[in-house]
């Protein structure tokens, strides 16, 4: 087969030959291509008149032709390839639009012997061409006066048999069908699409909601103490400034906005799967070790009491040092908020199988059974009328640890405290 302007033939060792008559050239190749893995020989018509003109210097078992085509339309194709005497037993199938209602009657009426409708499925238009070819091999010699319908205000003269219109019927209810499986199909894309931009939206207000707010605040710390430094320093004759703890100020304030805008890309690399991790062989002990080192200043300082301990025998694991850390930073720092003072704060690990479990407890508040599943959610937060942090931290703990193939589990008693335990796997399993 080959794409001429105008028209090309094919013609394998063996098979009917199909006149396929498209316009779009990328059509009538798909069209070609599935006709001949069935066994059929093609021959393109890019125009209904250059169909006619092959008509008669061609053999032509059967036509398969778009009805939307320029200059001449399948269905007047169709007329004149049935007025002819030696073209009438020639059987003709339309591939018609399934949008438009009187396509199949159009057809009818036009004298197509069958039509498919676009989009077609292959196997049903395969089987469509059969079973016209089929009944063309072995025609019924009837000649059915023809009669006229209306239908939505339009009237058309058909001549066919009970059989045809039968068949018709029975082939519009199958593409129906489909037709409805496909659109259920496709609403049901429609809902997940929906949902799924329904999140994301939350999930954009919800960044926007933040950093409108929580980097908002740094943000003005910062413009307030500068703005106080400059007025201090340009008056003179002025009291002495005082730069250092301004300077303080400012520095804690860009502090908070660096973590927030650190929270927000490892969100986004969750979220992605792309969140790095490098991993070290490394005792298990030793990262209780450096969270002990790194966080017993700031319980201490809360006036809580700070317990740790590694029991037992050692464990191997693969761990980023840093990222761990962060996940003991964010378990106690939530340690400290929720527990009053005099509280204790502790963390223990041991070892479990080719898992170490660590264990961070706390005498504060505890949390409610039912806000227990929403603990690890993005943005989530025990208490939305007071905001104290992102709501992100949890959700970032618990990222980390997935990252290094861990789990992490709470549990709480409202009142009497909460456990959280996170278990990382053995570098090497036994």
């Amino acid at each position: 087969m080959t794409d001429a302007p105008e028209l090309a033939t094919t013609s394998p060792a063996s098979g009917a030959r199909v006149l396929v008559v498209e316009d779009s050239a990328t059509q009538a190749a798909a069209l070609a291509l599935l006709l001949e893995r069935a066994g059929y020989a093609t021959v393109l018509a890019r125009r209904a008149d250059r169909a006619l003109e092959l008509l008669e210097h061609e053999h032509i078992d059967l036509v398969l032709s778009d009805v939307v085509m320029p200059v001449m339309d399948g269905y007047e194709l169709c007329r004149r390839i049935k007025a002819q005497a030696e073209w009438r037993d020639i059987p003709v199938v339309l591939l018609t639009s399934v949008t438009d209602p009187l396509a199949i009657v159009r057809g009818l009426a036009s004298g197509a012997d069958h039509y498919v409708t676009k989009p077609y499925d292959p196997e049903g238009l395969l089987a469509r061409v059969r079973f016209v070819m089929h009944r063309a091999a072995n025609p019924q010699h009837i000649v059915p006066a023809p009669f006229d319908i209306e239908l939505l205000g339009t009237k058309f003269s058909i001549r066919a048999t009970k059989e045809q219109i039968l068949e018709l019927l029975v082939s519009s209810y199958s593409d129906l069908v489909r037709t409805s499986e496909v659109v259920r199909d496709a609403e049901k894309r429609g809902r997940l699409l929906y949902e799924e931009a329904q999140r994301a939206t939350r999930a954009r207000d919800d960044v926007l909601a933040i950093v409108s707010h929580d980097l908002r605040n740094p943000i003005n710390t910062i413009h307030m103490s500068t703005s106080f430094l400059l007025d201090a320093l340009a008056e003179p004759g002025g009291k002495e400034v005082p730069v250092v703890a301004q300077l303080q100020v400012m520095k804690r304030a860009t502090h908070r906005a660096n973590a927030l805008i650190g929270d927000l890309l490892d969100v986004s690399r969750i979220d992605a799967g792309t969140l790095a991790v490098a991993t070290t062989a490394i005792d298990a002990s030793m990262l209780l070790k450096d969270a002990a080192l790194e966080l017993e200043p700031l319980v201490t300082g809360s006036k809580l009491v700070f317990e740790h301990s590694w029991n037992g025998p050692d464990l191997l694991v693969a761990a980023d040092r840093s990222r761990i850390g962060q996940v003991f930073s964010n378990l106690v720092g939530n340690a400290i908020k929720f527990t009053k003072a005099g509280g204790t704060v502790t963390i223990t690990g041991s070892r479990r199988d080719d898992m170490a479990d660590f264990d961070v407890i706390d005498t504060g508040a505890g949390i409610p059974p039912e806000q227990l599943p929403h603990l690890f959610d993005r943005f989530w937060q025990a208490n939305n009328t007071t905001r104290s942090g992102a709501g992100l931290g949890l959700f970032i703990v618990k990222g980390i640890v997935e990252a290094h193939h861990g789990t992490i589990a709470v549990e709480s008693v409202a009142g009497q405290g909460t456990r959280f335990r996170v278990s990382l796997p053995a570098a090497v399993k036994r």
